[in-house]
């Protein structure tokens, strides 16, 4: 089974589905405070590497905020 997607774990019992959430919800907040430490490493380099790895990091950010939000959705 892949738990990466929600709604394959629908199946589960309530308290194992739910923990899956709350990992998943914590692992993601993880992520992002690691893509936050990122963006300053950047901040060091030059303009044109910036501009490259900042883009990167804001897709990643956004793609993990609406992971974020299936998971407060799907509760």
């Amino acid at each position: 089974m892949d738990i990466s997607t929600i709604g394959e774990i629908d199946s589960l019992p309530v308290s194992f589905a739910m923990e899956i959430h709350i990992q998943k919800a914590c692992l993601l907040h993880l992520l992002l405070a690691l893509s936050s430490a990122a963006a300053l490493k950047i901040l060091s380099e030059t303009k044109a590497d910036q501009q490259k790895q900042l883009s990167g990091l804001l897709n990643l950010k956004k793609t993990v905020r609406r992971h974020l939000e299936e998971i407060k959705t799907h509760r």
